[in-house]
């Protein structure tokens, strides 16, 4: 059995000191933290059944033709709009459904 270590630590580290504890902890301060506010991506790919993926990167939506291995750019939207956080190919693989993290714009569709 090989024994390799691929980390060996040869030295304890040192012991913290009561003043450095002590500095370190005054700079500290004990406030409520602000809560940023997030949105959760959905769907970021999705496969349809014309063999185009549509992939989701920030404010674009990208096609990539597994057939052809062509990539392409759908669409980029603002940045009030944005990101894009899913992307939905209907059955018919015909158009593509698209929504940002703005709840109050409707999903975008896009004829392909």
């Amino acid at each position: 059995m090989n024994r390799t270590r691929i980390l060996a630590f040869k030295n304890k580290p040192p012991t913290p000191s009561e003043a450095m504890f002590n500095e370190s902890c005054a700079s500290v301060q004990h406030s409520k933290p602000v809560k940023a506010r997030r949105y959760i991506p959905q769907n970021l790919l999705d496969w349809g059944s014309n063999n185009v993926l549509a992939i989701a990167l920030g404010n674009t939506v990208y096609l990539w033709d597994a057939s052809e291995g062509n990539t392409s750019e759908l669409v980029t939207v603002d940045d009030e709009v944005g990101p894009v956080t899913s992307v939905k190919w209907p059955p018919d693989g015909r158009h593509i459904l698209c929504r940002a993290k703005q709840f109050g714009y409707p999903a975008l569709g896009f004829d392909i």
